[in-house]
């Protein structure tokens, strides 16, 4: 028997979904309900005598939207499910053993698992590198699009070509391999094929952080020491397992919800600078500013990607989080930033009934959707 095709809310959901490259079901959206992961649509009031609807929250969106990028058809979505279920029932060792699972996964990915070898890593590295969306791409497709709508963005930074790989993959294998089987040179050669530096300059680089390098060593320290952290998966891992309860649920809990609020962001930019008609849509002006933020350029536009919420990034992030001395901070101040550029306490408020509305009749409701 053919099922009834959506109506109401859940096909706006469906609708808005499907423009995010997300494709899900009205079957798919009852099954979550049904075992949990997705709230109900709220109802409320069509005014006096017109019963009422069904209709959609960000939450509700932000979570459809998570969901249908990391479930596959016939296949149980454990992993980030167990991650969702332990933050909601703040249960900190469940959302331990869930990043822990994350990150072993994407060290197997990238050939970290305990029996592979150094050319293993470095052929995984390069493999992963070459399938994989560059950083970079998405925000300069916004930063043109807020341009075209005749806004200056000048001082908004146009990064790398997204078609060369080299940096990813050597983040990649420092993820794996750990800085010990990793030249500082090496980022010469990397940071050059990105930048389409000239030879003699990734060759004075190199040989200045060779010196550099030396001249720590000479001295008994460790020559990365003045550089951004590794984190290699080994040192995530042991973050995870390591850190008390309370700052695991806090930092999963910042991550997570940033990372909603960001694809929302993302959505609406997209819908604003379309200018369609939508409550979430984000002015120009709103998203050049979100372009300009040090935390969209470090972190946000990566979380802007379909692979965001596969629980393997999800449990990097809140790894490096836990890693990254002050980011947490940073992050949630982020996400109040998000919160305002979306108006979400607005438009909260704009959803509430209201106090002057007769209670619909029996009669008058709107069939659920």
């Amino acid at each position: 028997m053919p099922r009834t095709p959506p109506t109401g809310a859940d096909a706006e959901l469906i609708a808005l979904l499907a423009a995010r490259g997300v494709k899900v079901s009205a079957y798919q959206l009852e099954r979550w309900r049904a075992q949990g992961l997705l709230p109900r649509n709220p109802y409320r009031s069509l005014g006096r005598g017109r019963g009422r609807a069904a209709h959609l929250t960000p939450e509700i969106i932000a979570t459809a939207e998570l969901l249908g990028r990391t479930s596959r058809q016939g296949r149980k979505n454990a992993d980030l499910t167990e991650l969702v279920k332990g933050m909601g029932a703040q249960n900190p060792a469940v959302v331990r053993a869930a990043c822990i699972t994350g990150l072993t996964d994407l060290a197997h990915q990238t050939g970290a698992g305990p029996e592979a070898g150094a050319q293993d890593r470095l052929d995984a590295a390069a493999q992963l590198a070459r399938t994989q969306r560059h950083y970079g791409g998405f925000h300069n497709e916004l930063r043109a699009l807020v341009a075209e709508h005749g806004l200056d963005v000048d001082d908004i930074p146009e990064l790398p070509p997204t078609e060369r790989p080299a940096l990813l993959e050597l983040a990649l294998r420092l993820f794996s391999s750990g800085r010990d089987e990793v030249g500082l040179d090496e980022i010469a050669d990397a940071l050059g094929a990105v930048w389409n530096w000239p030879q003699d300059t990734v060759e004075e680089m190199r040989r200045s952080l060779a010196r550099s390098e030396i001249e720590a060593f000479g001295r008994g320290e460790d020559p990365w020491d003045d550089l951004p952290p590794v984190h290699d998966a080994h040192s995530l891992i042991a973050a995870i397992q390591d850190c008390a309860d309370s700052e695991l649920l806090h930092t999963a809990e910042t991550v997570t919800t940033t990372s909603s609020y960001q694809m929302m962001a993302t959505l609406g930019s997209l819908a604003g600078l379309a200018q369609l008609t939508l409550p979430l849509a984000v002015s120009p002006e709103a998203t050049r500013t979100m372009l300009r933020h040090p935390i969209w350029l470090t972190w946000g536009q990566s979380h802007s990607q379909a692979g965001a919420f596969s629980n393997a990034s999800q449990a990097f992030a809140i790894a490096v989080g836990l890693r990254t001395p002050g980011f947490i901070d940073r992050l949630a101040d982020y996400q109040d930033f998000l919160r305002g550029l979306l108006r979400l306490d607005e438009l909260a408020g704009s959803l509430q009934p209201s106090t002057a509305s007769t209670p619909p009749s029996a009669t008058g409701d709107v069939g659920p959707s």
